[in-house]
């Protein structure tokens, strides 16, 4: 008769502490997936970002000005062509902002390039968060 109340109680522990571990287990395999995701969303960003700098750099220019960034400034909404990168004048001159947002997973992601048109050349500086 007392063996069976041990075996009850040692049951009852031994099932606590897998559920303890288990559930540990789930938090630390989200926070992984979690990170994973925020550094997806910012290379994708990045990616696009660089898809976005080979279209105007094999671009041509009239009258020293990219065509590719004149005619990504006229469309609605402002996005170089076959990308999905925002661009917007940016100060004075000639200088632009690239801008990419991205999702994955419930992650989100930004990168931003600042570019200034030039003859036949584009200058680059990168910021993402």
């Amino acid at each position: 008769m007392i063996s069976l109340p041990i075996c009850l109680i040692v049951a009852v522990g031994v099932g606590a502490s897998t559920t303890c571990f288990l559930g540990r287990t789930v938090v630390e395999q989200n926070r992984v997936l979690r990170e994973a995701a925020t550094e997806r969303v910012g290379w994708r960003s990045i990616g696009e970002i660089e898809l976005a700098k080979n279209v105007i750099q094999a671009s041509t220019y009239t009258d020293g000005v990219n065509d590719a960034i004149t005619a990504a400034l006229a469309s609605n909404p402002p996005l170089v062509a076959g990308t999905p990168v925002l661009i917007e004048a940016s100060g004075t001159g000639r200088w632009y902002r690239l801008a990419s947002t991205t999702d994955f997973d419930g992650a989100y992601g930004t990168a931003t390039c600042m570019i200034r048109d030039g003859l036949s050349y584009a200058a680059y500086n990168y910021y993402v968060e």
